[in-house]
């Protein structure tokens, strides 16, 4: 927003950010936090400035990040927590008439931009962690998915990190429809979607023949 307008009210703009600022700012900062591997996140109430969401903080709480934390369950998380502070940061100016701000730290800034479709792509030379992480922080928008043997897309819908090592090529196709990712470890794969199907369970998809043991995605 323009500095005119952020000078129009009386205390500023004010503006809820789901992380912990300095960290990601930008336009995608939950689906990073997730991506990334961040043990935990936040909500950030702030005073909004001309920089991008650079402003002084009036409140912040931090929310651990587990293991099968995804995209829309932390991001309804968030929010609720956003709200309800809120609430009390404006309880407090009505109380007491001022705005309690402190300065974001000029230490650990991060960015993240606006996310793109092809960053949903599957590299099945990272680690069944890392692409786990994709699958739980880029679900629903932008997708992760990747191509059959046939060049068809997959999406990926929901999986987790499996207990099996392997040294077949990465990408394979195991039994139970498992994945084999870079280091020798796996991904099981839950629910997919196959280029003009509806999602389905692994196994529907497996007994239907939408995707094949031993052969090779990418």
């Amino acid at each position: 927003l323009p500095k005119e307008v952020l000078e129009i009210p009386t205390f500023g703009c004010i503006n809820i950010h789901p992380s912990l600022l300095p960290r990601w700012r930008g336009p995608s900062p939950v689906q990073y936090a997730i991506w990334q591997g961040d043990s935990e996140t936040g909500v950030s109430v702030m005073s909004l400035e001309k920089g991008m969401d650079s402003g002084p903080l009036l409140a912040q709480e931090k929310i651990a990040i587990g293991p099968e934390t995804n995209f829309e369950n932390l991001n309804i998380d968030l929010w609720k927590k956003g709200t309800k502070i809120l609430n009390d940061v404006l309880d407090d100016l009505a109380e007491t008439g001022e705005l309690k701000q402190t300065p974001q730290s000029e230490e650990g800034v991060t960015y993240c931009k606006l996310l793109t479709k092809e960053q949903g792509r599957v590299i099945w030379s990272q680690s069944a962690q890392e692409i786990d992480r994709q699958v739980r922080g880029l679900n629903p928008w932008p997708g992760t998915w990747c191509l059959d043997a046939e060049g068809k897309r997959i999406k990926i819908l929901k999986a987790k990190v499996s207990d099996q090592t392997t040294s077949e090529k990465e990408g394979t196709v195991l039994g139970g429809g498992a994945v084999v990712c870079g280091g020798g470890t796996a991904l099981q794969l839950l629910e997919i979607q196959p280029e003009n199907k509806k999602p389905m369970d692994i196994k529907v998809a497996l007994n239907g023949g939408h995707i094949k043991i031993g052969s090779v995605l990418s």
